[in-house]
């Protein structure tokens, strides 16, 4: 099986293809996903893609989060080195920026800490805003 067809199986069926494959699945991990498969790879592993997700992403991205302040005073810092994220005014900021004032709206228990654009940033870097809130959800 060549990796093109075993990352096929994987993203068409993650459940069957990790219950058939658990060895290979695993050296594939820890060796890691090719950068242009990492999205799909991601979101199939995690099982992310869900209407219902996408569908509350939507809805939440028009509101306001109580740690918005906070927020936006981690976005600067938070990925100062990478050309996406150095303007302020810039996609990557704002993207990173919504789906952070998402998920602090969605998981009101957790709401924001301070690191989580760090797990954000690298979904962002391989995947749309939606996707990456969706991913985080999983």
């Amino acid at each position: 099986m060549t990796d093109l067809q075993f990352y096929a199986a994987l993203v068409k069926d993650y459940r069957q293809t990790a219950a058939r494959l658990p060895t290979l699945l695993t050296n594939k991990i820890r060796k890691g996903v090719p950068p242009p498969l990492r999205g799909i790879v991601w979101q199939s592993m995690t099982l992310a893609q869900d209407r219902s997700l996408h569908e509350t992403y939507e809805s939440l991205s028009g509101e306001s989060s109580p740690y918005e302040g906070i927020i936006g005073k981690d976005l600067g810092r938070s990925f100062p080195g990478v050309e996406m994220f150095r303007d302020p005014d810039g996609e990557g900021q704002r993207n990173l920026g919504r789906v952070l004032r998402c998920f602090s709206l969605y998981d009101q228990k957790i709401g924001y800490c301070q690191g989580l654009a760090f797990l954000v940033g690298p979904l962002l870097m391989h995947m749309s805003d939606k996707e990456a809130f969706c991913v985080l959800v999983r």
